[in-house]
């Protein structure tokens, strides 16, 4: 699972980090993202030497057999139709390596002097086509496979690879090596039990949930991915051992078009189903008073054993396919409260299409993460009251005293850094500098009124109460 010894010291947290991994992981719609979020934790030194803040987790392709714990048989086969990618993956990284196989392994096993052949090796996966979408058959469009999740060569090692990475997080936290585990290729919310959706093709979340319940008694996912999870809060509907928190948006012609504050779960799982749905544009201030406010009330009520947290840079005003207009440091702001409560956590990536800034906030998150709180002194995030001030927050620059960030990697590369950066070179990552926020001034859309409904609203029903407002402000 890991490529520390077993006597190694236990970090706080570790990333699922390996070439083959991301070989094996790469997106049709988005194959950069996961190897430049590496690139970029690696030339950090976040994970993979010996001086990292994080533990590497190397994980193995899961099994058919793990799939089928939650999709169906059916599902499944339609993904294996697809002819299976060669072994070229391999030859075709070598091809782009000037260094020798031999050399790359032992490099790669001690983490010291000359090259990382790491980055050599994510440089070469930065250079390969995409995966080639075919032309779905009719059997194949009714498991989804088509149009936003046209299937392709290597599919069903694709969905091994991201069920796998997910599952070994979710066994680093049940075995204790860890308290907080982090696997950025997953997160994918949409796909459910016999269908693809959303660039979603397999349902790692459901998966990793699935494994972190036959340890922890009660766990809750937390998702502050810009879309509603609907794959996932439909997998847990009914179960009053897992509970959903989700903030995203939701309006007309929003995708999944799911997630309303009424859906509240279903027989046991009654209650513990909690959506906040949030007008496009909605602004950090707004945002944080209500994931502050609900999330502290859900982990009161819920006292969970184990946290998911979905962290989707599609929530980042950047993201092309977001519509939120929210900071960097107010989703920071959210992944260190649920970091300060201590709890077994599970870090998944999910969506974000601006492979500038979802690398740059996923190393944020890694670093706050690994941190222990005493770099930055634990905050009590409860309030006194549901509509409390902001208490005092992490200063400016957020984790940047974390990383050592003086010397770049040369072999990361000038060409690499450029894609991360706009164009404006390596030296905008020294120090992890907070990116700048959203334009100032205009009025949220949401508006104080709708969003001390969702607090009340929220609060009243996690309590499983019956009360709550008979009038909806008007949404959209």
């Amino acid at each position: 699972m890991s490529d520390e010894g077993e006597d190694s010291p236990r970090r706080l947290c570790a990333v699922v980090h390996g070439v083959d991994h991301l070989s094996s992981a790469r997106h049709p719609q988005h194959p950069s993202r996961g190897p430049l979020v590496h690139l970029l934790l690696r030339a950090l030194r976040l994970v993979g030497c010996d001086r990292s803040v994080a533990r590497t987790l190397m994980p193995s392709p899961c099994l058919e057999s793990d799939l089928a714990e939650y999709h169906s048989a059916d599902y499944v086969s339609a993904i294996a139709e697809v002819e299976e990618e060669e072994e070229e993956d391999d030859e075709d990284v070598d091809s782009l390596d000037p260094m020798p196989a031999k050399k790359r392994r032992r490099g790669a096993e001690t983490g010291k002097g000359g090259i990382d052949i790491f980055l050599v090796d994510i440089a070469a996966l930065l250079a390969l086509p995409a995966p080639s979408p075919q032309a779905p058959s009719e059997n194949m469009r009714q498991y989804g496979l088509a149009d936003d999740c046209p299937p392709f060569k290597g599919m069903m090692k694709y969905c091994r690879a991201v069920a796998g990475g997910t599952l070994t997080a979710a066994e680093a936290l049940c075995a204790g090596h860890c308290l907080r585990a982090c696997h950025f290729e997953g997160g994918r919310h949409h796909a459910r039990r016999d269908c693809a959706a959303g660039f979603c093709y397999v349902a790692d979340v459901v998966l990793g949930v699935m494994r972190l319940t036959r340890k922890f008694r009660r766990v809750l996912v937390i998702d502050i991915d810009a879309h509603h999870g609907d794959g996932v809060e439909e997998a847990f509907y009914h179960s009053e051992k897992v509970t959903c928190l989700s903030l995203h948006m939701y309006g007309k012609g929003i995708f999944p078009g799911t997630g309303t504050e009424t859906a509240t779960g279903s027989a046991v799982g009654r209650h513990r189903t909690v959506n906040l749905p949030l007008r496009s544009g909605c602004r950090d201030d707004a945002y944080r008073r209500l994931f502050r406010t609900v999330a502290e009330a859900v982990r009161r009520e819920v006292n969970p054993v184990s946290i998911v947290l979905l962290v989707g840079a599609d929530a980042l005003h950047t993201d092309p396919l977001g519509e939120l207009h929210l900071s960097e440091e107010c989703l920071l702001k959210c992944v260190a409260q649920v970091r300060d409560w201590g709890l077994p956590t599970l870090v998944l990536g999910s969506g974000g299409y601006d492979e500038r800034t979802a690398p740059r906030y996923w190393a944020h998150v890694t670093a706050l993460m690994a941190d222990d709180g005493t770099r930055w002194p634990q905050r009590d995030h409860s309030g006194t009251d549901l509509v409390g001030s902001e208490p005092e927050d992490y200063p400016p620059g957020l984790v940047a005293g974390l990383l050592d960030t003086s010397e770049i990697p040369p072999e990361v590369g000038d060409e690499a850094f450029e894609r991360l950066c706009g164009g404006a070179g390596a030296e905008r990552y020294c120090g992890l500098e907070v990116p700048k926020p959203p334009p100032a001034g205009g009025r949220d859309p949401n508006g104080v009124e709708y969003i001390d409904y969702l607090i009340h609203y929220s609060v009243n029903n996690i309590a499983g109460g019956s009360t709550c407002f008979a009038k909806t402000p008007r949404r959209c």
